[in-house]
């Protein structure tokens, strides 16, 4: 291989390895906001849970 040959080879090397690092990273990013909006999900469900639960300690005195 010549050394451009070599060179250009390199560089489409290096372009696939950083899409790769992109569509990692997005990736990281997609799972970060569902587990962040499960989570928020979950405590909207406990919130109400915890109202009801007090609401039915104050009804049995």
């Amino acid at each position: 291989m010549s050394t451009f040959e070599e060179y250009a080879a390199l560089a489409r090397h290096l372009s696939e390895l950083r899409r790769a690092g992109e569509r990692d990273a997005a990736a990281d990013t997609a799972r970060r906001a569902a587990t962040r909006a499960a989570a928020d999900q979950l405590g909207h469900r406990l919130d109400a849970q915890e109202q009801r639960l007090r609401h039915l300690g104050r009804a049995a005195g």
